[in-house]
């Protein structure tokens, strides 16, 4: 927390909040819906994949997305 600038104050109402419950939940809930589980999870498109050895799928959806008259 100290490399980060965060001053002990900050940590501890941090760590008393549970506001990210919530949001989690719906994280996990939309990735669930998506067909995905774990992380790191990606969704570009119509393109769902998982795992960092699936980069290469990251990068050609995105270039994919970029540029979508040479996609078709």
């Amino acid at each position: 927390a100290d490399r980060a600038g965060l001053g002990a104050a900050e940590v501890r109402a941090a760590l008393a909040d549970d506001a990210w419950r919530a949001q989690a939940a719906a994280n996990r809930d939309e990735m669930a819906g998506l067909g995905l589980w774990g992380v790191p999870s990606f969704r570009i498109g119509d393109v769902s994949t998982w795992g960092q050895d699936r980069l290469w799928a990251v990068r050609e959806a995105l270039q994919a997305a970029a540029n979508p008259r040479r996609a078709a």
